[in-house]
C-alpha cells in the first residue's frame, strides 16, 4: 500500500517512474527448488532450453522461453497490473525479450537491447536489439555510454575507471562513446 501511495503522489506532480523490471531469467528452476515457482507450475514450459534438453543461461542465470505463449501472457498480465494499478508510466525491459510481443504503446519503453546467447542473430524470433528496435518506438540501454560513464564493462577488470569515477579529463572517451 505504501509504494501504490508513492506512486500516486509522484503522478500527482507530474513525474514519471521507470520501473525496472526483469523478465528475462529466474533465479531458480525446476520442481524441487525452493527459489522456483514457475517450473512447480508447469515444468519445463517456462524456461529456455537448448537441443540437449539443458536449460540455457545466457542472460546469467536461467533464461525464461518469452517466445512462448504463457510466458508472454505472464509478462504482459504483470505490466498491464502495474501500468493499471500502480500507474507506471515507465518501464525498463531487461533482456533478450522478443520485440513482436510489446503492447504497451502508451508507456515509454526502453531495454537491454542485446543480441547474444542462444537467441543471437534471431535465432527464435526478431530480437528486440538495438539494431532491430531502430523505429520501432522502444529505446534501448546504451551500454557503451554506461561503461564509458562508470568504467569497466561485463568482461573488464572491476576497477577500471570511467568518466565519472576519475576518468574525467578523458573527454575523447565520452565524445567517441556518445558518436557511436
Amino acid at each position: 500500500m505504501e509504494f501504490r501511495k508513492m506512486m500516486q503522489a509522484l503522478n500527482r506532480l507530474g513525474l514519471r517512474v521507470v520501473l525496472d523490471v526483469v523478465y528475462n531469467h529466474l533465479h531458480g528452476s525446476g520442481p524441487i527448488s525452493d527459489n522456483s515457482v514457475l517450473d512447480k507450475i508447469v515444468p519445463g514450459y517456462y524456461l529456455r532450453r537448448n537441443a540437449d534438453g539443458f536449460i540455457e543461461n545466457s542472460t546469467c542465470v536461467n533464461n525464461t522461453a518469452s517466445e512462448h505463449f504463457m510466458v508472454d501472457r505472464l509478462i504482459v498480465d504483470d505490466l498491464l497490473n502495474w501500468a493499471c494499478n500502480y500507474k507506471m508510466r515507465a518501464k525498463r525491459l531487461l533482456g533478450n525479450l522478443s520485440m513482436e510481443k510489446d503492447k504497451f504503446v502508451s508507456l515509454f519503453r526502453y531495454g537491454e537491447g542485446w543480441d547474444f546467447g542462444e537467441v543471437a542473430n534471431n535465432g527464435r524470433g526478431v530480437n528486440a536489439s538495438q539494431f532491430n528496435l531502430t523505429g520501432s518506438g522502444i529505446g534501448s540501454f546504451n551500454d557503451r555510454i554506461r561503461d564509458a560513464l562508470l568504467g569497466g564493462s561485463p568482461f573488464g577488470h572491476p576497477l577500471q575507471q570511467g568518466f565519472l569515477t576519475g576518468l574525467s579529463l578523458q573527454v575523447m572517451l565520452m565524445l567517441v562513446s556518445c558518436l557511436a
